[in-house]
Order: C-alpha cells, then sequence, then structure tokens
C-alpha cells in the first residue's frame, strides 16, 4: 500500500497539458512538472511525518550493488570503510539458479532499524523488482517504518507520446509513469540523479512519492575548470572571455542555465527536433549566437551519452562556427551504437562523466573521455536524507534542484 493513502492535490506547471485525443488516448506531448514550491511541501511534510513516528538517526544503509563497477560498488566499499547511520550498511547478495530464477537476499540486514534508506540504479526490470523487494522485507519482516530510495540511475526516458511531425499520438514505450506507482507503493522518499525529465518526479508525486532530482552539475564543471580543456596538447582554464556554455536544446535546461550563471559565461541554446529514436535535427544558433561561438571554447552539459548523436551534430554546426573546441560533461554514461566513431570529431577535445551507471560498452575505448567517481557526493546525499534534509532548502543543495528556484523564475 502507498505510503500516503491518497495522492495530494497540486496544480502542475504546463505550457501545454496533456489531453484525450478522438479515441481517448492520453496525449502527453510536454513533459508534465510540479511546481517548486509544491515539491518543497511536500518533502518537508513526509519528513516531518517520519520525524514524529520514527527515529530519523535509527537507520540503516542498503547498497543494491548489482551491476560491478558502478556507483554503487564503490559506494558498498566507502561505507564499510566508514558507515553511516546508527547499524553498519548492508548489501545485497543475489543467487540465480539454474532454472533462471532468482533469489535476493540480504546482508548485515538490522532488524532494528527504524528506517531503511535504500540506494541502486534502475538498469533493468529486475533492478526495480529488487528494489520493491528489499523495502517490502524491511518494512514487512523487520518491521521498519520506513524506507528510502535513492536512484542513481532511471533508465526510463519516455515522457512524452506525440508525433512531432503530425502531432498526433505514436505508439511507444511508456513505463516512467508505472515504475513510480511501484515505487510508490514500497518508498516514502525518493532522491534521483539527474533524471531525464520532470516527469518522473510528476508522476511519482501522483502516485504520493516525493521526489528530489539532484544534478551533479557542479562537481563535473568544478572538475573541469580545475583540470582545464585539452588544447593542442595543453590544458586551457575556462574563463569568461574564452567561454561559451552551450544548451543542447531549449527544453528543461536547469543545470545549463546554472552552469552559465556559475561560470559567468554566457550561454547559447540549439532547438533540437528528434526525428526518430536514434536522429536528431539540430537548428542553426541565429547569427548573433554564431558570433558568440566563434573562437571561443564551448561548454557543453547533457544528461545522459547514448549514441552520442546530438553531440555529434552540435559539433558539426560549432566547427562550421569556428569554435575552437568543444568540452562535454555528462552526468550519465550509456554509450551504445557507434558512440566512439561520433567522439572522434578534433574540435571534441574534453570529455568529463560519472560512473553512475555501467555502460553498455567499453569505455576504454575512447581516449578523450574521463570518468569521475560520485561516490563522495551519495555520501552526503544519504547523510542529508539521514539527517532529515529539505534539499530544497539546505544550501548544500539547493543549487542542485532540477527545478527553477523562485528567484530564477
Amino acid at each position: 500500500m502507498p505510503a500516503t493513502q491518497e495522492a495530494p492535490l497540486f496544480v502542475p506547471i504546463l505550457t501545454t497539458k496533456s489531453h484525450r485525443d478522438e479515441k481517448g488516448r492520453q496525449i502527453v506531448d510536454k513533459a508534465e512538472e510540479v511546481s517548486f514550491d509544491f515539491a518543497r511541501k511536500f518533502w518537508a511534510d513526509r519528513v516531518e511525518e517520519m520525524s514524529r513516528k520514527a527515529d530519523l538517526e535509527k537507520c540503516q544503509v542498503v547498497v543494491l550493488a548489482n551491476h560491478p563497477g558502478d556507483i554503487n560498488t564503490k559506494l558498498a566499499q566507502s561505507l564499510r570503510e566508514k558507515s553511516l547511520g546508527a547499524y553498519p550498511a548492508a548489501v545485497n547478495l543475489d543467487k540465480i539458479f539454474d532454472d533462471k530464477e532468482k533469489e535476493y537476499r540480504i546482508i548485515g540486514e538490522s532488524p532494528r532499524a527504524d528506517i531503511v534508506h535504500v540506494v541502486s540504479t534502475i538498469e533493468e526490470e529486475a533492478d526495480l523488482l529488487r528494489i520493491a523487494r528489499v523495502a517490502d522485507h524491511f518494512k514487512d519482516t523487520l518491521n521498519a517504518k520506513y524506507a528510502t530510495l535513492t536512484l542513481t540511475h532511471m533508465v526510463s526516458r519516455q515522457d512524452k507520446n506525440i508525433d512531432s511531425k503530425t502531432g498526433q499520438y505514436k505508439e511507444t514505450p511508456v513505463n516512467v509513469r508505472a515504475d513510480m506507482k511501484i515505487l510508490a507503493g514500497f518508498y516514502d522518499l525518493l532522491t534521483g540523479v539527474e533524471p531525464h525529465s520532470g516527469s518522473a518526479q510528476f508522476y511519482a508525486a501522483q502516485a504520493g512519492l516525493p521526489m528530489a532530482p539532484l544534478s551533479p552539475w557542479k562537481i563535473m564543471i568544478d572538475e573541469i575548470q580545475s583540470r582545464g580543456v585539452k588544447i593542442n596538447n595543453h590544458r586551457v582554464p575556462l574563463t569568461t572571455d574564452n567561454s561559451v556554455t552551450v544548451r543542447p536544446d531549449k527544453g528543461r535546461n536547469t543545470a545549463a542555465t546554472r552552469i552559465s550563471d556559475y561560470t559567468g559565461t554566457p550561454s547559447v541554446s540549439f532547438n533540437k527536433t528528434r526525428l526518430e529514436c536514434y536522429s536528431v535535427s539540430i537548428m542553426e544558433l541565429s547569427p548573433a549566437e554564431q558570433q558568440m561561438v566563434k573562437g571561443k571554447i564551448c561548454l557543453l552539459y547533457d544528461d545522459e551519452a547514448n549514441t552520442l548523436g546530438t553531440l555529434e551534430r552540435i559539433t558539426q554546426q560549432l566547427d562550421e562556427y569556428g569554435a575552437l573546441a568543444v568540452a562535454v560533461c555528462f552526468a550519465h554514461l550509456k554509450l551504445t551504437r557507434d558512440w566512439e566513431e561520433k567522439m572522434q570529431h578534433p574540435k571534441i577535445t574534453t570529455v568529463l562523466g560519472t560512473d553512475t551507471r555501467k555502460p553498455v560498452n567499453d569505455i576504454r575505448l575512447a581516449s578523450k573521455l574521463e570518468v569521475i567517481t560520485l561516490a563522495p557526493w551519495l555520501r552526503q546525499i544519504m547523510a542529508a536524507n539521514i539527517n532529515g534534509a529539505n534539499f530544497w532548502e539546505n544550501p548544500e543543495f539547493r543549487h542542485t534542484i532540477l527545478q527553477p528556484l523562485p528567484e530564477e523564475s
């Protein structure tokens, strides 16, 4: 049963609301989002309830390290060296039988924890099932009062089901809404690292689950600034005079907006129209924006590196406009379908990614790609959860929330 019996009432921010077509099918032509004030209060109310009915410090962290080499593997090691919460961290131990049936076990579980804080990733259907079963086990078998979940990566990307050419409904995988309903049946709070769309938070709220969408943009930009951008075998520091922030599209670009403000660099935005699953069409920059990128280092931030089709098209055009170099940061490295070839463009000199998920292909194929770990940041998120932090108000995390702040509106 969901943690909240009845989903709260709220007014989502929509430029175009979802609607029903003549056949009664729901058409979603823009990712649906909740407001900053609603999200902040929704989270605060749930934390206040948890603090009244449970001991926040009487908790246990459980790391589901299901994909060797990703951030959760490193987090588990970090917690073995120095744990968080009242009890030592627990980890999962899965067993696969000859008939392919899976058995999920937790090693080091504490029957005295009031709250369990689960960390995992969702790369495949089995991850979602494991996440649900772990919370159910702690709540129903071990009598935990609450369960929170931190997702380092969510595989779901489907947030619209409209054909951009015809404006009509098109068949498309739809799983964000269903996934959030499943999670809301077992968890009381959810933090997600760089979710692809505001629809994840929207559907979580509909199901009664407060969600904090967090971005590691500042960690990555600080890393780029400390390392410098590779140009002619030298590392050149970013400055307000030699750099421009590039937004992949004019859509949900909260992180890119904050990067521009943080670095003090001007910004430009491409119009992106997705023609099909692995193909994008990039519109030209305005004449004024074309002049802005000429002779400059172009700093690009995107949520996920998949086929790198968008990066390839943007880089081609930036090269035509006379850009000096392209430095790119990716929050998630999926890396499928000839991605290494698209990274070979000579203008792409610096590529930074994180270990939030395990890439599909071997990242050693690209010498330009450097990977940093977000494990220390993930520890900070878990510690904040244990202390009952409100991410919308906490000065350490407020700028990482992927919602426009009141002063940005």
